[in-house]
């Protein structure tokens, strides 16, 4: 029963900015409802990381250059 992690390696490139907001938002909601593991997400693109912090995933964001 135990929530496993889940790596997204740039899942959402191929997304529109809706879609990828509406994704994260979907995650957000089930990692606070505690059906998900960990979250890490891996991307190069800076949308991501806006669309993240316009939801609320904002919990150890680290950017490494």
């Amino acid at each position: 029963e135990e929530n496993l992690p889940v790596m997204l390696d740039d899942a959402f490139a191929q997304f529109d900015d809706k879609r990828m907001t509406d994704a994260l938002a979907y995650i957000r909601k089930e990692s606070e409802a505690g059906r998900l593991g960990q979250v890490i997400m891996f991307t190069c693109h800076d949308r991501l990381l806006l669309a993240a912090r316009d939801v609320g995933l904002t919990d150890g964001i680290v950017r490494l250059r």
